[in-house]
């Protein structure tokens, strides 16, 4: 008691200060609501570059005007790409003309909220602009250091790996390299922290060396605010550097704060200044792998490897409920790739890319090929665990099991089975459930009996993409299935056994080549007809092709009809139950299809994926005539083709069809229990 009673009074301090940034995060960050100055309907925007990059025929820039806008211009030719390359600048005062567009919270579960992403940057808009114009020239000393930075940097051949590692700016790396390297656990290692950071200490320690110790803080913590300027001042180096001048200040008077109680002020220091900075990830890596690792610092011991070893499994250790939550899967090797990863960035990679810069050097090139070719090996050899979503109390609980950890082995044990429990408990229920998932103009339908024992996925979604010249191309591949896979694998899915394609349409089947990659496909079902390019790409992934559907919990059956001379008539039309319910999915068929299937088979629906996303093609007065409970639209935001149409929606209101469209509600949940169901939307 004694001993507690001096503990509490020692940690006082600290545990009213903990209390009071409770408080001050809960304040700022959620009581207190905030506001754009601008309207939806602004045309106009001036403002100051904060920051911009050039990728492909895209021109992206943060801009402070009023407030700070994210900013997208297309670029109309490659003179004037060149242009912009060589006129464009931080600093510059700009004009852009355009229209602002909304920015939409994610609207599949589980995913990341873009609009909850930049509300945290205090961004409530993005402007897609139709005109640029430089109205004036930046003449802060500054602001023309860091500019002839990136123009040097642009006018490499070799610039990706340079701009990143000396700018932390990821904006020319290869998508698929990228996210490699964060299969591999070792994307940390490309973002400016306490690694870099702590190289430039060693070399301004180095020059330095001979200065009063008071003299040679002021002028690194100088050098390192200006590093941080040059970075960008990223929320991983805004710690470092708070960390190195705290720590500083604490041996020059010494106060005989320990490194964690410096973290701790670090921390509060920082959410201080700028509340929001809680949510950003690399701070909250940063700090937390930073904590363990000091937590855990006379464990540390052995030679250079040994130590490595052992502040990777620690840093992997505190990191899992955070990465977890955010890719929903873990790679074990990651823990053994920083081995070779870290010291190749700390010795070789890094200070080459400041000597490159300075010096060119034809070696960085041969470097970063290696280092490349080592992801893709480690990428190859990774072996990935599916965790899903971890609830608060699981992650606390975690926490405080690996804290106990550090002087009981045994407790390693609790961490697998809290692990295991998060694992099971989406296994445990026993509901069915049927997802109209939102990904944009396009369909893709997700079935899930009880248990998880049975998955089945009706169509991808994909995007049909232009042709576009060398100069235009964006080296950045987004594929809207990532997020539909990240989803099921943040409830635990990671097995689809019948991927059933209604067509060979991109907007239905282009991303089911990255499903059967990324996820396993035990049997793909396509349409009956001659195969397409999009299906042959299919086929030749080498997934099992099955004609026939064998399952347990759901009853399928694919409702025949004649041949047709286009993909969209030839769409399996799929009629699908369990317990006492029932869908009918018509893929992009039209009217006469519709009717054809209605006239041969005497069956009833209670649940309707109206044809072709609404097209006035589809949805027939016939099938409007049938009993159903609830019809459902898949159309994108703001498509092309005006999707729905109006005649389909005059058609289903006629008819007292009560209707849900993906567009406006994003997407779609069903929930199934005994002979009752609930709905819930994910909105934009």
């Amino acid at each position: 008691m004694k001993k507690l009673k001096l503990l509490l009074q020692y940690n006082k301090l600290f545990i009213i200060l903990f209390i009071f940034l409770c408080g001050y995060e809960l304040y700022f960050t959620r009581i207190k609501t905030y506001s754009s100055k601008y309207s939806q309907n602004d045309t106009l925007v001036i403002g100051k570059i904060i920051s911009y990059s050039i990728n492909g025929d895209t021109l992206k820039m943060n801009i402070a005007a009023k407030e700070m806008i994210k900013t997208s211009y297309y670029i109309k030719s490659l003179e004037e790409k060149e242009f912009l390359l060589e006129n464009i600048n931080i600093g510059d005062q700009v004009t852009l003309e355009g229209v602002m567009k909304p920015v939409y919270h994610n609207t599949i579960p589980n995913t990341f909220d873009y609009q909850a992403y930049l509300y945290n940057k205090k961004i409530y808009h993005q402007f897609l602009a139709s005109q640029v114009e430089i109205t004036k020239h930046s003449k802060n000393i500054f602001y023309n250091i860091k500019n002839t930075l990136i123009k040097k940097i642009y006018q490499r051949e070799d610039n990706e790996y340079l701009l990143l590692f000396l700018l932390g700016d990821k904006a020319l790396v290869d998508n698929t390299e990228y996210t490699g390297f964060q299969i591999n656990g070792t994307a940390h290692l490309l973002a400016i922290s306490g690694m870099h950071i702590g190289i430039l200490l060693k070399g301004l320690e180095l020059i330095l060396k001979k200065l009063k110790p008071n003299k040679k803080s002021i002028i690194i913590s100088l050098c390192l605010f200006f590093f941080a300027f040059l970075t960008g001042f990223s929320a991983s180096v805004s710690r470092v550097i708070c960390f190195y001048i705290l720590s500083t200040l604490n041996k020059i008077k010494d106060l005989n704060y320990s490194n964690l109680q410096i973290l701790f002020f670090t921390v509060f220091v920082l959410c201080l200044i700028s509340p929001f900075i809680i949510f950003d990830y690399g701070f909250l890596y940063s700090v937390i792998i930073t904590a363990g690792i000091i937590y855990y610092s006379n464990k540390i011991k052995g030679n250079f490897f040994i130590c490595l070893l052992k502040v990777s499994w620690i840093s992997f250790l505190f990191s899992l409920p955070l990465t977890s939550n955010i890719n929903y899967e873990i790679n074990i090797i990651s823990v053994l790739s920083n081995l070779i990863f870290v010291p190749l960035v700390t010795y070789l990679v890094y200070p080459l890319a400041l000597i490159t810069f300075v010096i060119k050097n034809p070696l960085w090139k041969v470097i970063i090929q290696f280092f490349v070719f080592l992801n893709n090996i480690f990428t190859k050899l990774s072996i990935m665990i599916t965790i899903p979503k971890m609830s608060l109390i699981l992650i606390l609980l975690y926490y405080l099991f690996l804290i106990l950890y550090k002087n009981n082995k045994k407790f390693f044990i609790v961490l697998l089975v809290i692990l295991t429990i998060n694992k099971l408990y989406y296994k445990l229920d026993n509901h069915y459930y049927v997802y109209f998932l939102d990904v944009g103009q396009g369909d893709s339908t997700i079935f899930i009996s009880p248990h998880q024992k049975e998955v089945i996925m009706v169509d991808t979604g994909g995007k049909t993409e232009y042709k576009k010249d060398a100069w235009a191309k964006s080296n950045k591949t987004y594929k809207i299935s990532d997020t539909t896979i990240q989803f099921l694998k943040s409830i635990g899915i990671n097995t689809i056994d019948y991927l059933i394609l209604s067509h060979g349409d991109e907007d239905h089947a282009k991303e089911a080549p990255n499903i059967i990659k990324k996820l396993k496909v035990k049997n793909v079902v396509l349409n009956e007809g001659n195969y397409n390019a999009v299906e042959e790409k299919i086929i030749n992934t080498g997934v099992n092709i099955s004609p026939n559907i064998y399952l347990k919990d759901f009853q399928v059956l694919s409702l025949k009809h004649k041949l047709y001379d286009n993909e969209n008539d030839n769409s399996i039309i799929n009629y699908i139950t369990f317990n006492n319910f029932s869908f009918l999915l018509l893929g992009d068929a039209s009217k006469k299809v519709e009717e054809e299937v209605l006239s041969k088979y005497n069956f009833e629906f209670q649940f309707l994926k109206i044809g072709h996303h609404g097209s006035k093609t589809s949805t027939s007065s016939t099938l409007l005539q049938k009993d159903f409970l609830l019809a459902f639209i898949m159309s994108g935001r703001n498509n092309r083709f005006n999707h729905p149409s109006k005649e389909t929606i005059d058609a289903l209101e006629k008819h007292n069809k009560k209707y849900y469209n993906t567009q406006e509600r994003g997407t779609i949940e069903l929930k199934f229990s005994n002979n009752t169901y609930n709905i819930f939307f994910y909105e934009p």
